[in-house]
C-alpha cells in the first residue's frame, strides 16, 4: 500500500512538472543527433570493402594464381635456339657428267669466298619434369581454391560480427533515448518536489527518496551514454564507415 502511494505521489509530481516547466528539460538530444548511423547493408559493405583480412588474402590469392601462371610456362625453360655462321675460302668441284659406271666424265675443281650460316630449335623435355609440373600445377589450384573458401568465410564471418554489433548499437540508442527521458522527468519532478520541501508541503524523506531516484536514474543515462560512444567507434573502427559527426 505504501509503495502504491509512492508511485502515485510520484506520478503526481511528474505530470504537475511537465504541465509547468516542460522546458527545464536537462538533458537535450543533441547526444543521439551527433551520430550518423546508416542503414546495415551499408556499414556491411564499407566492412568488406576496408577489410585488411580481406585485402590481404586476396593479395594471396592473386599471388597463387601467378605462380600458376609462371608454372605452366616452366615447359619453356626447355626450348633452345641455335645458329651459327662461318665465312672464309671453300673448294667445289662441279661435275659435268657420270659414266655408266658411276665414274665421272669430267669436273671442275673451284675455289671461292662464301658465307655460310644454319640455324635452329629444339626442345630437350624429360618425362618426369612434364609429370612433376603437372603435379605442381595441381596443388597450386587446389590452393587458390583453398583461398577462394578462406575469403568467403571471413567475409560471412564479418557479415555476421557486423550484423550483431549493428543491433546492440541500435539497442543502446533506443536505451539512451529512454534514460534521457526518465532523467528530465525525474529532473523536473525534483524541482517542483524542492519548492514543495520550501514551503512544507513535502516532508524531507519523500524528497530524499526523489533525489536518491534522480541520482541512479543519471547514472544508468551516463553509463549507457558511454557505451554508445564506444560502440560507435567499435563500429567505425571495424567498417571504417564515420558515424561520429564533428560539431
Amino acid at each position: 500500500m505504501k509503495k502504491i502511494g509512492y508511485i502515485l505521489f510520484l506520478w503526481l509530481y511528474v505530470f504537475g512538472a511537465y504541465s509547468q516547466n516542460r522546458e527545464q528539460d536537462t538533458i537535450n538530444n543533441s547526444i543521439l543527433k551527433a551520430v550518423n548511423i546508416p542503414d546495415l547493408d551499408t556499414l556491411i559493405s564499407y566492412a568488406i570493402q576496408n577489410s585488411y583480412t580481406l585485402k590481404s588474402k586476396s593479395i594471396e590469392q592473386q599471388i597463387l594464381e601467378n605462380k600458376i601462371k609462371v608454372q605452366k610456362r616452366k615447359w619453356s625453360d626447355y626450348v633452345f635456339i641455335e645458329a651459327a655462321t662461318n665465312y672464309g675460302l671453300y673448294d667445289q668441284l662441279v661435275v659435268s657428267g657420270v659414266a655408266s659406271e658411276n665414274a665421272y666424265n669430267s669436273g671442275i675443281m673451284t675455289r671461292g669466298e662464301q658465307l655460310r650460316y644454319y640455324g635452329g630449335m629444339g626442345v630437350k623435355l624429360p618425362l618426369s619434369t612434364f609429370m612433376v609440373n603437372q603435379k605442381l600445377v595441381q596443388n597450386q589450384r587446389l590452393e587458390v581454391y583453398k583461398a577462394e573458401n578462406e575469403i568467403e568465410l571471413e567475409t560471412n564471418q564479418l557479415r555476421s560480427d557486423i550484423t550483431k554489433e549493428y543491433f546492440h548499437l541500435k539497442y543502446l540508442q533506443e536505451s539512451l533515448k529512454t534514460f534521457i527521458e526518465i532523467y528530465n522527468t525525474l529532473a523536473i519532478s525534483k524541482i517542483k518536489a524542492e519548492n514543495d520541501l520550501m514551503s512544507g508541503r513535502l516532508n524531507f524523506s519523500d524528497y530524499a527518496l526523489l533525489v536518491s531516484t534522480v541520482g541512479k536514474a543519471k547514472d544508468e543515462y551516463l553509463k549507457t551514454q558511454s557505451e554508445f560512444y564506444a560502440q560507435c567507434y567499435k563500429l567505425t573502427i571495424l567498417t571504417n564507415y564515420p558515424l561520429i559527426i564533428k560539431q
